[in-house]
């Protein structure tokens, strides 16, 4: 497994001193003689997070000479491993190497594209960081830019991977960024408060919805079951002696009988009840089948036009025909009627076919 972290020097040119520190191994070159560097005030961040380096980007790092040590587990191990070396140098040499944290800038620079010609090596010389001296907080309100200047400030926005970013020593943050952070946050927990409210509001109406909706549907099972427990299986035997109806006057006898009865409307609804079908369509065309013939139905219409029979006047044996299949199936009005007018029109065709015994057994087929 690679190593995170390396112990480097950075060697000294002209006047400068030698500077030891830690640096993430992905800053390291190839070859371990060349290291890259951010241009920032503040490169602890850079460090810690192990941002890797912009290696296209020569206003943001810049790639520096220097001395390979060794590798290292954590940061912790590689601070430690380089303020050792630090102390040894300084003692062997007896020069004073300055041993640089990693929040210093290094004042050097080398051409970040090593692919160029002895001849081309350009130098730039980075500014030294502001000596920075102790103020009041009246001073630093005085001094500092405003907040807005900062957040929008290079040295910010080149560093906003980083999710913590070190203040540099002596410097004050003014109590007016203070005081705007928690005006946003108040603003925040208000908005968040107000949609809360919102989602309360919509989640209590959909509540009383569905318990509206769940004692109209237990309210319609009482009603539907009614009919199944007041009527025996030997009663349904016998009302299945009726059908199918052979002429209109049946028809019309049949349904004044249900208008009449109670008994007998609950006795008709469990015995088409039990008819059934694969879908609503299926079911209803069966139920059409057991109880009316193709002459009744030849002879029927839904409206009565023409001198039909107005199948849409039977209110009792319609009404326990579409409660029947609406508890079974997922069936609305209109598609009730639609299938019943579409039945009793093609009754006529039915009946031809029938005569010439060719009339198919598929359920679905009207």
């Amino acid at each position: 497994m690679a190593k995170k972290f390396a112990v480097v020097t950075f060697p000294k040119e002209n006047d400068e001193h030698e500077t030891v520190s830690e640096v993430p191994s992905s800053w390291l070159s190839s070859n371990l003689t060349k290291c890259w560097w951010p241009l920032v005030k503040n490169a602890n961040p850079y460090i810690t997070k192990q941002i890797p380096p912009v290696t296209n980007d020569p206003k943001k790092w810049s790639l520096y000479p220097i001395i390979f040590h060794r590798y290292c587990d954590s940061l912790e191990e590689a601070r430690r491993k380089a303020t050792n070396y630090s102390s040894s140098e300084e003692s062997s040499t007896n020069n004073a190497i300055n041993y640089k944290s990693h929040t210093e800038q290094l004042n050097k620079t080398v051409s970040d594209d090593e692919s160029e010609s002895d001849s081309s090596d350009s130098r730039s010389i980075i500014p030294n960081p502001p000596n920075l001296t102790n103020i009041n907080a009246s001073q630093s309100i005085n001094t500092n830019q405003p907040i807005s200047n900062i957040l929008n400030s290079s040295v910010v926005n080149d560093i906003d991977m980083v999710n913590d970013i070190d203040i540099l020593d002596g410097t004050l943050v003014p109590h007016k960024s203070i005081e705007d952070v928690h005006t946003l946050i108040s603003e925040g927990f208000e908005k968040i408060e107000d949609h809360f409210k919102k989602i309360y509001t919509a989640l209590t109406t959909v509540t009383l919805g569905i318990q509206d909706l769940n004692v109209r549907l237990t309210n319609m099972e009482k009603q539907n079951n009614q009919h199944k427990t007041k009527a025996s299986v030997t009663d349904t035997l016998n009302i299945q002696q009726s059908f199918p109806f052979k002429n209109i006057n049946e028809v019309t006898a049949f349904e004044d009988r249900l208008s009449q009865s109670e008994d007998e409307y609950n006795k008709f609804v469990l015995y088409i009840s039990r008819i059934g079908g694969r879908s609503a369509k299926e079911n209803l065309i069966r139920i059409y089948r057991t109880l009316f013939s193709n002459e009744i139905a030849k002879e029927s219409s839904w409206k009565g036009l023409r001198n039909h029979f107005k199948i849409s006047g039977l209110k009792s044996i319609l009404t326990g025909i579409q409660a029947t299949v609406s508890d079974q199936h997922q069936f609305t009005s209109k598609e009730f009627e639609d299938v019943t007018k579409e039945w009793f029109r093609q009754g006529g065709q039915r009946l031809s076919r029938q005569q010439k015994g060719s009339e198919e057994a598929n359920p679905l087929v009207i």
